[in-house]
């Protein structure tokens, strides 16, 4: 927008499907910093998918799981995630 800031919001219904490995930020003009998740599925459970996966530059890969009102911040431009 006018003010230089963009807000996503994606909205997954279960029924599969995943982004492949990437980064918000890949490089100029792009200025992004930082990405934040918010998940809100408060019937979530093991087994029913949504995982985010973070892979940090040069560190091991993190799976974070989409439990109800978690926040997850990482960098736009060093963690690739799906």
């Amino acid at each position: 927008g006018l003010s230089g800031r963009v807000v996503k919001l994606q909205y997954n219904d279960g029924s599969g499907g995943c982004f492949p490995l990437h980064y918000d930020n890949p490089g100029k003009p792009n200025k992004r910093a930082l990405t934040c998740a918010v998940y809100l599925n408060p019937e979530w459970k093991d087994g029913d998918g949504g995982e985010l996966q973070l892979v940090p530059f040069l560190s091991r890969s993190v799976i974070i799981p989409p439990k109800m009102n978690r926040l997850v911040i990482f960098r736009s431009d060093s963690v690739l995630h799906r």
